[in-house]
């Protein structure tokens, strides 16, 4: 993909990648098998149509924020886009400020949720929200609060849950979408990865499977995929 340095995404990412293009996702992979990758090219893929807008990238904890901006910078070109770090340590009058220049914003989803409360600014120049351990909106409030307040005031909405911990359970994974979003779901696709191969498991009308290469898969391991 163009402007990505230093990795390649796989098949089973580009897949994933292709259908968060068109619809909100909740992209459930077990850890180390690159949802940030797909993160990172939805990110580059909304910016190139909306170039005028922001990326919001929320994560519970400060050092994941980090982590995931340190993951941008390193895999991005350096001038692709400017990337900016809220805390509560930022002067809320200085995230104001920065937020009106910022393309991409990585953040804790209580410091977004305290300044929008406080109306320092607005999220309808958001084209992408991404909220990773997307499964903590089933005990953080302020997760689902940025959420809502993004389908009230975002333009052109895309939302994007990361988890790798959801339970293997269709119920759970309804139950985590609609508390994150506050709307049921359309459809859930399940993959299953065994023998080097991924199979839909949820999707019965679709039966297909492609091959994951380089990856050596000792353990059968569920991949769920829920999309509106």
């Amino acid at each position: 993909m163009e402007f990505l340095t230093g990795i390649s995404p796989r098949e089973y990412q580009e897949k994933i990648f292709d259908t968060c293009k068109e619809k909100n996702c909740l992209v459930v992979l077990p850890t180390g098998l690159g949802k940030t990758l797909i993160a990172l090219m939805l990110s580059i893929e909304r910016l190139r149509n909306f170039p005028r807008e922001k990326i919001l990238f929320l994560a519970p904890t400060k050092p994941l924020v980090e982590q995931h901006l340190n993951y941008f910078k390193k895999h991005l070109p350096e001038l692709f886009a400017d990337m900016q770090l809220f805390t509560g340590q930022i002067n809320p009058e200085k995230r104001k400020k920065i937020w009106q220049t910022a393309e991409i914003i990585f953040s804790t989803p209580q410091c977004i949720a305290n300044d929008l409360k406080n109306s320092l600014y607005d999220l309808k120049d958001v084209c992408l929200l991404i909220e990773d351990e997307a499964h903590k909106c089933l005990k953080n409030y302020d997760y689902n609060y940025v959420a809502k307040e993004y389908l009230k005031q975002g333009i052109n909405q895309r939302l994007v849950g990361l988890t790798a911990s959801p339970g293997s359970e269709e119920s759970k994974i309804k139950e985590i979408w609609e508390m994150l979003y506050g709307f049921n779901i359309s459809e859930i696709r399940g993959f299953r990865i065994e023998n080097n191969k991924v199979n839909y498991i949820y999707a019965p009308t679709r039966t297909e499977a492609f091959t994951i290469p380089f990856i050596k898969l000792s353990l059968r391991m569920t991949i769920f995929f829920t999309i509106l």
